[in-house]
């Protein structure tokens, strides 16, 4: 059976961090920064894109996230490539070394609470907007941030419409912007948000 043309919101997510890597310079260090490390799935992605050499910091409010991030990046063996911070992802940016500035080839995160916890602990736009900012610059050239926005519960149509809001405003001769959603599904679907650094 071929491979659907249009990737589901997270395959696609993983299609366009990969071609950011396939673009970024072989022989420097690479970074990357997970601002929801949640289950540590795109933790891992990146740490296994980042190489050897390379490092990702990641970040969660939640101490669950951080202990099965950590296990599943030591169960891989690329624990000694990721640094982990139990705080909000708009505070970030004040642990990020200043050297990282335009090196960073990919940043990701899932908007909305973790999945199978206590849902009243979320992503909100009062903190969202605010990451963007912060970490726009230390995107590389063709660097990408993506987000995926989850819609289904209270706040997170709120928080969506708060990051398109944003990001719609971003100057096209630095960033291209896309969302990226499926119109037909029975549910609420997700929406990714890729900036990529012109």
């Amino acid at each position: 059976m071929n491979p659907l043309i249009l990737q589901p919101i997270l395959h696609f997510t993983h299609t366009l961090v990969r071609q950011a890597f396939a673009q970024a310079p072989k022989d420097v260090p690479r970074f990357a920064i997970d601002v929801t490390v949640g289950n540590g799935h795109d933790t891992v992605f990146l740490a296994e894109h980042v190489g050897s050499k390379g490092c990702v910091v990641g970040c969660d409010v939640q101490t669950q996230a951080l202990y099965t991030t950590t296990a599943v990046l030591q169960q891989k063996k690329i624990s000694s490539r990721v640094q982990l911070h139990q705080i909000s992802h708009d505070c970030l940016h004040t642990l990020l070394d200043p050297s990282w500035q335009g090196q960073v080839t990919a940043i990701m995160g899932n908007l909305g609470y973790l999945p199978r916890s206590d849902k009243s602990i979320l992503t909100r736009a009062e903190t969202t907007i605010p990451m963007i900012e912060t970490l726009l610059p230390y995107l590389r050239q063709h660097g990408i941030m993506a987000m995926v926005a989850y819609l289904g519960h209270e706040g997170g149509q709120a928080e969506a419409d708060a990051v398109n809001d944003y990001v719609k405003r971003l100057p096209m001769a630095e960033y291209r912007v896309l969302s990226y959603t499926f119109v037909n599904p029975s549910g609420v679907p997700p929406v990714l948000y890729a900036i990529e650094k012109v």
